[in-house]
């Protein structure tokens, strides 16, 4: 008989990471697959397909095969209660103790971590409510519906802006392989979210962008980088 989760049962750190992959997927419209999942965790499609009856076999997720995987309601919550602790540790990490946004990403997972709801809480009220992490993506629990959130904001990756059409940055992706190396590329080309960008010119094949930023300057970007970048209209 198939293992159920029960709530307060605790999630291993590499099962917890699969969650929160899945519905960051399901958030930016990707379809969650195992092939998917492997290229993202930089793992062999059969070392998935283990993790990822474990989690069927828990309760947490179902699909998978050659269908997408999908999150139980239990899947959903436990994926939401990482990702708001994340997300909330990385907000903390950079107004309260001052660390850059690539810093507060690579130590929020020991300060999440420590987390109980009474400090999850207290950080809450000390930030004011914040909806969104440093990075512009929603903290699960301080928005509607933060796997529809991207929606909500009418967003579309920079690779499907308008040529000239005055944007605002709202999120950079989290599925991503090297996210300190992106966050250190985007903020080096002026891309934070609520910043304002424009598409001055696309080359053909759309491997190459040429944006206005922020401040005026100018800036190149791969086509490749620029899907990573969720803007909506200014």
């Amino acid at each position: 008989m198939a293992h159920q989760h029960h709530v307060g049962e605790t999630i291993s750190p590499v099962i917890s990471e699969y969650l929160q992959m899945i519905y960051n997927l399901e958030m930016e419209g990707e379809p969650a697959h195992g092939a998917a999942l492997a290229r993202k965790m930089g793992v062999s499609r059969a070392n998935v397909s283990a993790t990822l009856k474990r989690m069927s076999d828990a309760g947490l997720t179902f699909g998978g095969g050659r269908g997408d995987i999908e999150l139980t309601p239990e899947g959903r919550r436990q994926a939401e209660l990482a990702l708001r602790r994340h997300r909330l540790a990385e907000r903390y990490l950079l107004e309260e103790l001052g660390l850059d946004w690539i810093a507060a990403h690579e130590e929020a997972h020991h300060f999440e971590a420590a987390m109980t709801p009474i400090i999850e809480a207290a950080i809450l009220a000390r930030l004011g409510h914040p909806t969104t992490c440093p990075h512009g993506n929603p903290i699960p629990g301080q928005v509607p519906d933060a796997a529809g959130y991207l929606r909500s904001q009418d967003a579309v990756r920079l690779t499907q802006a308008q040529i000239g059409a005055p944007m605002r940055v709202v999120a950079v992706s989290e599925i991503v392989e090297d996210e300190t190396a992106l966050l250190r590329y985007v903020g080096e080309k002026g891309l934070r979210p609520g910043g304002s960008v424009r598409v001055c010119e696309r080359s053909p094949d759309g491997a190459a962008l040429q944006l206005v930023v922020d401040d005026g300057r100018q800036a190149a970007v791969s086509g490749d980088l620029a899907y990573l970048i969720w803007v909506c209209a200014a």
